[in-house]
């Protein structure tokens, strides 16, 4: 398999599949690379800091980066857009409940909950403001997982 980034480091820190058969690869550098037609691309622009990749049920493509979130369409050419609703924020994680409503967990210790129309800002009372998230589960009764840095396992309900 070629490493994607050729680096040589071997580094890949996570992986995500679409619904239009691409496979989405931070690697190297952090960067965003494609898996397509058997082939891996860096994507262009660079997408670079990559800590985390999220396929939804939208169809949507999310990517969690040390300066924020970006999106696109799976199944479109387009580049990815920053989303605007959190800021600069370093992303570390991303998961999407029953409802369809994308979590983001943050280096900061913050939670987002993003909704086709609102984004809400929540800081788990059990964690303090150095506890990075960094894993995310939501469970279809609408319970958050959050595993944190130094902070253990966060049930947020």
């Amino acid at each position: 398999f070629p490493q994607p980034g050729g680096t040589g480091k071997g580094f890949v820190f996570c992986v995500c599949p679409d619904s239009a058969g691409r496979l989405w690869v931070s690697a190297g550098d952090e960067d965003l690379y494609v898996r397509e037609n058997g082939a891996f691309n860096r994507v262009k622009p660079i997408v670079h800091g990559v800590k985390a990749i999220f396929a939804d049920k939208h169809n949507r493509v999310w990517v969690g980066t040390k300066a924020g979130l970006y999106f696109r369409d799976a199944d479109s050419d387009e580049e990815f857009r920053s989303y605007e609703g959190i800021g600069r924020r370093d992303i570390r994680c991303l998961s999407e409940d029953g409802a369809g409503n994308l979590w983001a967990g943050s280096e900061e210790g913050d939670l987002f909950r993003i909704s086709d129309t609102a984004v809400n800002t929540f800081h788990p009372p059990e964690s303090k403001p150095s506890q990075a998230i960094w894993s995310l589960l939501a469970e279809p009764d609408g319970t958050i997982w959050a595993g944190t840095f130094r902070g253990g396992l966060l049930r947020f309900l």
